[in-house]
């Protein structure tokens, strides 16, 4: 399905980079027409930044040429969005007459006489030999090939974004991404991502976490640093302090 999505994206005229886009989409879509590639993705195959990628996408929503569903995970992490290409306005924008700059010039042949010493130029073929008609090679469709992605590296970076800032900083996010990945071998992904949530809000119930005026989490004092959690951290009990009456009441009663 993705090449006829291909073919319909190809004859779609738009700005280049735009279209760069949508064929990146159109190269991932289903038999519905659906695809859900990371952002991160997009900017991989297209060579744009992240913010060229989000401006695209949004103008070619807002021109009807996709429609995109917000998706969450059950740990609320945001997912990647649920991208339909819309098969209508493609094949709108097929059916347009081709522009006079698109139409192939093809050379007159009324005009055209044969060579006056064309018999007497022309060589005899001997007999053994065999002349086959030549084959026209085949065409290979352009397929818009995906840099190998990561979907690991992809998971990490959904983490560290949920991950609380700290002064001056969250240690060293490569060795981060390298206890992640060790950690992987032990559980999943979903655990850690659970585990992650919990300690948020453990650390936003006594007091320690607040939201920043641009939106992060920070943390205002000493917090164990990312490398430190995604290596045995995870591993923990963490536990949620009530922050009032009814989750004391409730955690006396449990006990």
């Amino acid at each position: 399905m993705s090449i006829q999505a291909l073919s319909a994206a190809m004859k779609v005229d738009l700005p280049t980079t735009r279209k760069f886009v949508l064929l990146a989409l159109a190269n991932y879509v289903d038999q519905d027409w659906r695809c859900w590639p990371s952002q991160r993705t997009l900017a991989k195959d297209t060579g744009l930044g992240e913010r060229s990628v989000r401006e695209h996408l949004r103008v070619l929503e807002a021109d009807g040429y996709i429609t995109r569903d917000h998706r969450q995970r059950e740990t609320g992490f945001r997912n990647s969005d649920l991208i339909t290409i819309v098969v209508a306005k493609l094949k709108k924008n097929e059916d347009q007459p081709e522009s006079p700059a698109a139409r192939k010039i093809q050379p007159a042949t009324d005009d055209i006489q044969p060579a006056d010493d064309y018999q007497s130029n022309r060589q005899e073929i001997p007999p053994n030999l065999s002349v086959e008609p030549l084959e026209e090679p085949s065409v290979t469709p352009f397929i818009v090939s995906p840099i190998d992605s990561d979907p690991i590296a992809e998971q990490f970076q959904e983490l560290r974004k949920q991950y609380p800032k700290r002064s001056p900083s969250n240690g060293n996010w490569r060795k981060a991404e390298v206890s992640y990945r060790s950690a992987l071998k032990r559980t999943t992904h979903e655990h850690i991502a659970e585990q992650l949530a919990l300690l948020v809000r453990a650390e936003i119930a006594t007091g320690n976490c607040s939201t920043a005026p641009d939106g992060t989490l920070r943390a205002e004092s000493y917090m164990q640093s990312a490398q430190t959690f995604f290596s045995s951290g995870w591993e923990a009990e963490i536990t949620v302090p009530p922050n009032n009456v009814e989750d004391a009441v409730a955690r006396l009663r449990d006990r």
